[in-house]
């Protein structure tokens, strides 16, 4: 499922990512695994956002239901049901979630600041459309 947010990039561009796999266990359930990907380049970005944004029920569910670490890094848990079975990505507050971390690099960061430079990545991005 994971993939199907990098649709649309050429074969040689998934073939260098790397997607790292970790397996546990979690404080709700018995087990988790947890799929990594570290996206740096802008056009991988792009993509991941573009497909994000066409899965999604709604932004302002989006926008509503993020998270934040003490790095300002943001959180977005996705219903799994969902995703999964009907390919829609609905922000929800949740357990049985994939979770997705966005990072932005840039200089003293608060929730404000990283929001709206998430929100103008979205815009420009759903401008495109």
């Amino acid at each position: 499922k994971l993939l199907e947010f990098l649709e649309g990039l050429p074969k040689e561009d998934l073939e260098k990512i790397e997607i790292k796999e970790t397996k546990g266990t979690g404080l709700v359930s018995t087990f988790l695994t947890v799929y990594e990907l570290n996206l740096k380049s802008k056009r991988h970005i792009i993509t991941f956002l573009k497909n994000l944004i066409e899965k999604l029920s709604s932004l302002n569910e989006l926008y509503k239901n993020i998270n934040y670490d003490e790095n300002y890094s943001m959180y977005i848990r996705l219903d799994k049901d969902l995703l999964v079975n009907k390919n829609i990505a609905k922000p929800v507050y949740a357990r049985d979630v994939f979770h997705i971390k966005i990072s932005f690099n840039m200089p003293h960061k608060t929730e404000e600041k990283v929001l709206n430079e998430l929100k103008g990545v979205i815009d420009k991005l759903s401008q495109k459309k």
